[in-house]
Order: C-alpha cells, then structure tokens, then sequence
C-alpha cells in the first residue's frame, strides 16, 4: 500500500467536529482502500489458511518481484517477513509458519504491497532512455506492462509507470486512456492486452470501471485532435457538423421523397371568366439531419392538363378584388337614390294618431306649401270581432292625385 497520507472526509470530519479546524471538504480525497469490498473486509481475516479473499490489498508469497500498490500510485514488493517468534493466535495467517506475517504491526500483521517506487514522483524517474516508454509524473500510475523497445533485447521488468486519463466515451463507459512513450492506447476492459507501435510485449489494462472511479475525469484527449476545445469534461466542437464526446461523430443528411396526388375543384363564375377542375402532383422532399426530426417541405409539380387556366389561387385574387369594388359601387349608388327620395318629401309632413277603439276616425292632413290651404283625408276603422271594417271619407276639394 502507498505510504502517502489521504485525507478523506472522515479525516476532515473529525478535525472539524474538534471545533479547533474549519474543514474544507473541497480538497478532500478519495479513500481506495477497501473500497466496495463490504463489511468482510473490516470483519474478515485478511488472510486465511495462506489464502486472501481480497486479492490486490493483500499478498501471500514472499518474492522480490514487485507489483503495483492498490491505489496504483506506486509499486513494491510484497512486506511479508519471518519474525524470531511465532506471532500471537490470532495474527497466524500461516498455518506452516507461525511465525510469518507482515511486517507492520498496525495492520494487524496483514501482509500488503509495500511502497518501493513512487510513480508520482519525477525524481524516481530512471537515467537514460525511458526503454519502455515510461514516465514518472503527478498523474502517472503503475500499469502491468512488458513493453520494451523493438530496437533492443526484451527486459524482464513486469510493470512500470505511464501517464493515463480518464474519461467517458459516448456510451457513458469509461475509458483509461495510457501514454506510452507519447503513443495513447485505449483500455476498455480489465485485463485486455494492448500492443504498441514500435515496442515488443504488451500492456495488461487495468479494470477501467474499477480504476476511474478514483481518477480523476478529464476531457477526450481526442477532442484537440478532432478539431474540439475542452472545457473540463466536456469537448466543445468548432465544426457545427460534428458532435460527440470527441467530437468524432458527424451528423448525416438523409433525403426521403413521397409523392402525393391531390384534384383541386373549384368554379369561379364573373362576367367573362370560369375557371375548370384541374389536377396537379404535391412531392414532398424532406431533409433529415440526425439527429433529430425531419422536416417535410412540399415542392408542387404540376401535371400537363388539357385547359391551360391559371391555377385557382393566383386567378381568385383580381375577381374577388373586383367583386367587392362593384359591390362597394352599387352600395354608394343605392344610397345616394335613397337621400334623393328623403330630400324629394322633405316637405310632406303626416301626422297619423290611432287608436284600438272600436270605430275611430283617423285624418291624415295634407299641407301645401304654397297657399297655406290645408286638405283633410279622413279614414274610419271600425274594429270587429273578425272582420275589422276600414271606410273612407274626403273633403270634396281634397285631390287623391295630389296625396
């Protein structure tokens, strides 16, 4: 296990609980030891019998060959020793050696990874050329590799250190992205064999879902190489056409063409003009750009037709103007004839007074504007039950043909 300190959020709960800290909980860290192991690894021997259930926290063979440290940021070799002494009953991990255990009394004697090489560190970094493509740096990791340069013999180191990254690909999986001489190879699963252009052996991948949970996730390093700009996670395309993760996907233009026949009737009927049914072919031609929905837009085509007429919506547009321009004339006409009778009789004034009463005279006088003589038209209802009765009498110098 690494020898750095993490500080977590319990680390920082509890200074902060003391009342003597303020906590930022910002700068907290991600705790990996045991991390979804469940409650059997704090209630569990971490080995029994010589044997782990929790491969990669613990180790049972005592070799000088070394292996990554779980959290990756550094590799060693297993702290298993032989003490003087058997240990103490419940600290015997093996069964044919009591007396074997790891060297750490505050791990109970569980025997880890030690600490030898920091991959974190720039100063770990070995003289001379980089034979297998490593690199020491803050973001580098231990990665199990036999890589080795073509150009000379194949060494026997099993691991070293390379920088990665992490990101998520347009499926939301993650992808560990490894750096190996400046040359990137993708990890999509645990335990895939990767090899590298211009170096023998090959890289074994970690688990991407188990390691990148802990790393930090940046941007697609394909997303600068596609033309992209990367504002934190995400990849901003300068080219409209692309999208994606990377910015490697191209939306695709689609055509889809129906044909539709559609019989337009109508009859228009003016003084000189009928316009006749014709029939004409609607194509509609969509253009899809995925993704998203298409968008129909309709192209008319006409067919031949044996009447040449104008199609109805270009001709109704001059008969209707026409129509309400001779009906506004006929309007103003009917209203002037109308002021001409009024103005005509303006000196003609009945007087008309009735009642229902059963017989009553009604007068109806006739003044002239002449000599001021006056002519009186007399007429008398006589109600009846059901035949009302209406008579008539006149002054005899009245003159009907003057009424």
């Amino acid at each position: 296990m690494s020898n750095a300190p993490v500080l977590t959020n319990l680390t920082l709960s509890v200074l902060a609980d003391s009342g003597w800290y303020t906590a930022d909980f910002t700068q907290a860290e991600p705790m990996d030891w045991g991390t979804g192991q469940g409650c059997l690894f704090v209630h569990d021997y971490c080995v029994q019998f010589a044997v782990t259930n929790f491969p990669g926290f613990f180790c049972t063979t005592m070799t000088s060959t070394p292996s990554c440290t779980v959290d990756r940021s550094a590799y060693g070799i297993c702290n298993l020793i032989t003490y003087s002494t058997a240990l103490a009953t419940q600290y015997q991990y093996f069964p044919s050696n009591t007396k074997e255990g790891g060297d750490e009394p505050e791990l109970d004697f569980c025997p880890v990874v030690g600490q030898t090489v920091d991959c974190r560190m720039a100063s770990n970094t070995p003289p001379g050329i980089a034979l297998q493509g490593d690199l020491y740096c803050p973001t580098c990791r231990c990665f199990e590799s036999t890589l080795y340069i073509s150009a000379l013999p194949q060494g026997s180191n099993t691991l070293t250190c390379y920088d990665k990254q992490c990101w998520k690909n347009d499926t939301g999986d993650y992808v560990l992205s490894v750096f190996v001489g400046g040359i990137q190879v993708d990890c999509l699963s645990d335990l895939q064999q990767l090899s590298v252009p211009g170096y023998n052996g090959v890289l074994t991948c970690p688990d991407p879902a188990e390691t990148c949970q802990y790393w930090d996730l940046v941007c697609s390093p394909y997303c600068v190489q596609n033309g992209g700009t990367c504002n934190g996670t995400a990849c901003i395309c300068s080219d409209p056409s692309n999208y994606g993760v990377d910015c490697s996907l191209v939306y695709t233009t689609s055509t889809t063409t129906m044909t539709m026949t559609t019989t337009t009737a109508a009859t228009i009927t003016t003084t000189t003009t009928t316009t006749t049914p014709t029939s004409s072919t609607t194509v509609l031609t969509s253009t899809a750009t995925s993704p998203g929905q298409a968008i129909p837009t309709a192209t008319p085509t006409p067919t031949p037709s044996s009447n040449p007429t104008p199609t109805p919506p270009d001709y109704l547009i001059p008969v209707i103007a026409g129509t309400v321009s001779g009906g506004v004339v006929l309007i103003v006409i009917i209203f002037g004839l109308v002021i001409c009778l009024v103005c005509r009789r303006k000196d003609r004034d009945y007087a008309v007074a009735a009642d229902h009463s059963p017989s009553k005279d009604i007068k109806a006088t006739r003044r002239t504007g002449g000599n001021g003589t006056a002519r009186t038209l007399v007429f008398t209802v006589t109600h009846g039950e059901d035949d009302p009765h209406v008579s008539h009498k006149m002054d005899p110098e009245f003159d009907m043909e003057t009424l």
